[in-house]
């Protein structure tokens, strides 16, 4: 059995016996400014629509922040499964690279949210219940501000166990 194999195996054990607490509201971020004229990373671009007006107003996570130094390859929303951040952190490892995850789970409410100002986004936004993010099983991920899919090819994010979404750039999610 692989390394990975065991260290996923270890957290679902661990995911299993944790206690339930009940989910918290998230402070909605405030949102991202810019002193630019338009030359904002798209990591910027990409946080601006998930945390500016039309995204505030309490999502709440099925799985809790990542304890800190657990992915140390990995910062930014935190709250996805621990099987994708597992996989995003040995591959962010093998690159020697630091990932940035824009949008890990996301509650129905901030879905629904993101589809109803899809228009706003630069990015394709699924109706609510039809987004992997919903499950944790998803992450729009930038590295050093541009989406993963524009620096690590398709095969390497399916040989690290991801599956890349087609005319999505940041994001991948589990098969």
């Amino acid at each position: 059995m692989s390394l990975q194999a065991v260290l996923a195996r270890i957290s679902e054990i661990q995911g299993a016996m944790a206690p339930v607490q009940p989910a918290q509201p998230a402070t909605p971020a405030a949102p991202a400014t810019s002193t630019s004229t338009g030359s904002d990373s798209f990591a910027d671009q990409l946080q601006g629509a998930m945390t500016g007006p039309a995204a505030a107003g309490g999502a709440t996570a099925a799985f809790g922040k990542a304890a800190p130094g657990t992915y140390p390859h990995l910062d930014g929303d935190l709250d996805a499964s621990p099987e994708i951040l597992q996989k995003l952190e040995a591959l962010a490892a093998r690159k020697g690279m630091k990932f940035h995850i824009n949008s890990g789970f996301r509650s129905i409410e901030e879905q629904q949210r993101l589809w109803d100002n899809r228009a706003s986004n630069p990015l394709p936004v699924a109706p609510p219940g039809k987004s992997r993010h919903q499950s944790g099983r998803a992450c729009d991920v930038s590295i050093g501000g541009r989406p993963i899919q524009a620096v690590i090819s398709a095969a390497e994010i399916r040989a690290a166990g991801l599956v890349p979404l087609a005319g999505d750039a940041p994001h991948v999610e589990l098969p």
